[in-house]
């Protein structure tokens, strides 16, 4: 292999500059890892790192970080994609190498500028990027120390599509060389001696299609109390969104939940942890990981685990206390605890062992037992536990509480709204406080005889496996119940440890005072003005309501308005359901259009409520009347003029723009418009109008005259009105007719045209005139 050739190259040099060579001693064999990371951090994630939330034609920066690797000298490490999502299109050197010497830079099976060709016979290809060197130096990189950590090499990706996923990997290849346990992992880490380093690898991934949690945590190993510093800034959210919240949970019963993605939270005691994270995007899109990451809090000193105890009146709670030998102690260690405040029966506490004994960096442990009895008073204590060597102290204090068994009795709702002869149901839980078991009776008092409570057991048992029981409380209001706010209480007694134990829970029982709504179908009426409309008002009785309600509705004797009820009253029963009554609103021609507003009230004595309809006016249309039609003679001669008189009036409240039209009906049944005319008819002003008929071009026969209106739209669109009948006769023979004079004047045009012709041909043969 290339890489080879260039580890002898280096050897060479070494063996002459260096007089004796040591054989390498690696510190941590398989201990370091090749992570891939975003470009700017500094050490390997918890987890495979996942890049994502990125738009096509965009750029993605990675890099391949190498940590807490032996010593060093050069790397041949090969990253693969698919280049439909992430194409690779460059590739730099980081830090870690000082000096790059003899370096390949392969991206998609090509040589970048200044590269050296591409190793033939391993993965180079498509979405591959091969980057080799060798420290020019011929030294090993971070100054020959057991742990050598930096950025190997960046790589520089165009995100191809919006959606897509593809994992960041490194390729396999029989013809690579490996630090890993498989031979095929192109991933190989070398030292200047040309040995190869055993290494762990840890892959990346890319997504476009949902966030991804991660985080990392420094310090995950200290004395308590540790104050360990998270940082999520790795986690990414869904493509287009960002992150809102960061949830933590941090394996010692805290949790946090905060916008920003860092926080510090403190371990107070010794034990191993493990913390969870949970992000949410604006997207509505949510990751969660428990880190494989262990924190580890030692012991600082002396210490207990857990140190808050909670405790039931006559048991006993176990912590364990942790004493560590701090270098160069050894010896033995006397451990005493004192309980504050001091008061009788207060708890007491046992070491299983009160010496233990501990050398330098060593940690032993002491079972410390924590007692009380049935009259242990209930309360908060703390319990000092002290180690003492000689005239040398280290305390450490444990919070205990002392509880008794109870019980709590909760009713779900707590409230009920009912009305006069309606029912629902509350549900009374009992649950167990403290490990309480036993049997507890229940029992419905009422406040009121009109509003009555009814359990549907009497009593719940709690034990050890059930510690939650319940009963159903039915409340019935009677009919005639007076609003207000009525009581129902359900006791529970039951005997705890110290003798009758007793809670209670209330129930609200709310009945309101009788009550009706109305309303009404449609609730907008639109009308043209001197017409009427129509709408149904209902009345809905509510809370057991029953009587009878009065219904008027507003009037305007200007606007000409006026609303009309029937029935004027309704009567609302305990079996009616809701009633109705119908409402109708009338105009007149003189309403000015515009909407308006109708308000119907419905009463009692007690209660008023309202209805309101919309009522649109539309301008009101003209109204037309024919009063009278006549023709001027009821017989005629064909070819003479026959008029028809027609008065036309205006009985409404705006000028009509008309046109009174002469219609002739012949013996076919056709009508035939024979004469017309437009005119304006202003109210209270009728008109007469004469219409003429030229019979010039009709032949004899009885006809039928009518009047008619036309024109724009009004009350009386297109009515007619017979003006009477017509019988057209021939007109009488006056003699010799054209016809008969017809051969003359045909004889007497010949005989012209002849006479003209002969003229024209003469002319035409004069001979010339002789010169003078």
């Amino acid at each position: 292999m290339k890489h080879l050739a260039c580890v002898i190259l280096i050897l060479v040099g070494a063996l002459i500059v260096i007089p004796s060579v040591t054989t390498s001693v690696h510190a941590n064999p398989g201990t370091g890892t090749v992570c891939i990371l975003p470009s700017k951090n500094t050490s390997c994630p918890i987890l495979p790192f996942t890049f994502g939330n990125l738009t096509a034609g965009s750029s993605l920066t990675i890099g391949v970080f190498v940590q807490a690797s032996d010593d060093m000298g050069g790397f041949d490490i090969y990253v693969k994609s698919d280049n439909t999502v992430l194409n690779p299109t460059s590739a730099a050197f980081g830090p870690l190498i000082v000096s790059p010497s003899l370096s390949i830079i392969c991206i998609n099976g090509s040589p970048q500028p200044g590269s050296g060709a591409c190793t033939t016979g391993t993965a180079n290809g498509p979405g591959v990027v091969e980057v080799q060197t060798l420290e020019a130096s011929g030294q090993n990189e971070c100054l020959g120390q057991p742990t050598c950590s930096g950025m190997a090499f960046t790589i520089t990706y165009t995100v191809q599509a919006t959606g897509g996923n593809t994992a960041i990997s490194y390729p396999k290849a029989p013809g690579c060389a490996s630090s890993t346990s498989d031979p095929t992992d192109c991933v190989l880490i070398f030292d200047n001696f040309g040995t190869v380093l055993s290494e762990n690898i840890q892959t990346g991934s890319f997504t476009n299609a949902a966030p991804a949690a991660n985080f990392a945590a420094a310090p995950i190993r200290g004395p308590a109390p540790l104050a360990v510093t998270f940082n999520a800034s790795s986690s990414v959210p869904s493509p287009g969104n960002t992150i809102t919240r960061y949830n933590w949970t941090f394996g010692d019963g805290a949790t946090a939940s905060i916008t920003g993605p860092t926080l510090v939270h403190t371990y107070n005691d010794a034990a191993n942890y493990s913390a969870t994270l949970k992000i949410q995007d604006n997207g509505g899109h949510e990751s969660a990981i428990k880190g494989p990451l262990i924190i580890s809090v030692l012991c600082s000193f002396i210490c207990a685990n857990p140190s808050s105890l909670t405790i039931i009146a006559s048991k006993n709670v176990n912590s364990t206390i942790s004493v560590s030998g701090i270098i160069p102690f050894n010896g033995t260690i006397a451990l005493a605890y004192q309980v504050s405040p001091v008061v009788p029966n207060a708890p007491t506490g046992t070491f299983n062992t009160t010496t233990v004994n501990v050398s330098p960096g060593q940690t032993r442990f002491s079972k410390f037992t924590v007692s009380t009895t049935a009259s242990t008073p209930a309360g908060d204590y703390t319990v000092n536990v002290t180690g003492s060597v000689g005239s040398y102290h280290h305390f450490i204090i444990i919070n205990v509480k002392v509880t008794f068994t109870d019980f709590q009795v909760l009713q779900t709702p707590s409230t009920l709204t009912l009305s006069q002869g309606q029912n629902s149901v509350s549900n009374i839980t009992v649950t167990s406080l403290s490990g309480f078991t036993g049997t507890i009776a229940l029992k419905a008092t009422n406040s009121s005889n009109d509003v009555l409570g009814f359990l549907s057991k009497s009593s719940v048992s709690l034990t050890s496996a059930k510690v939650t029981d319940s009963s159903l409380l039915y409340v019935i209001v009677q009919s005639g119940t007076p609003a207000g706010s009525y009581k129902i209480t359900v006791r529970g007694n039951g005997t705890g440890l110290l003798g009758p134990l007793i809670h209670s829970a209330n129930v609200t029982v709310v009945v309101p005072p009788p009550d009706f709504v109305g309303g009404a179908a449609p609730t907008s009426i639109q009308i043209k003005g001197g017409s009427s409309g129509t709408c149904a008002i209902s009345i809905t009785g509510l809370n057991g309501f029953t009587g009878t309600i009065n219904l008027s509705a507003n009037s305007s004797a200007t606007l000409g308005i006026n609303p009309s009820l029937s029935p004027p009253s309704v009567t609302i029963t305990s079996t009616s359901g809701p009633v109705a009554s119908g409402l109708t609103i009338s105009t007149l021609g003189t309403t000015p259009p515009g909407t308006y507003m109708v308000q119907v009230n419905a009463s009692t004595t007690q209660i008023k409520r309202y209805v309101n309809i919309t009522l649109t006016v539309l301008p009101s249309l003209p109204s037309i009347k024919i009063e009278a039609a006549g023709v001027s003679s009821n017989s005629a001669v064909a070819g003479s003029r026959v008029t028809m008189t027609v008065s036309v009036a205006n009985p409404g409240a705006v000028p009509a723009n008309i046109t009174i039209v002469m219609d002739v009906s012949t013996a076919s049944g056709s009508n035939i418009t024979v004469a017309q005319q437009r005119v304006v008819v202003t109210p209270s002003q009728p008109q007469t109008i004469v219409l003429s008929w030229d019979t010039g071009q009709w032949s004899s026969d009885t006809y039928h005259v009518y009047a008619r209106v036309i024109g724009e739209p009004t009350s009386t669109l297109n009515q007619a009105l017979s003006a009477g009948q017509v019988a057209l006769a021939a007109p009488p023979s006056t003699g010799q007719t054209l016809f008969d004079i017809l051969p003359w004047i045909t004889t007497a045009i010949a005989t012209a045209a002849a006479v003209a012709l002969g003229v024209v041909a003469l002319r035409g043969r004069r001979p010339p005139t002789e010169s003078a």
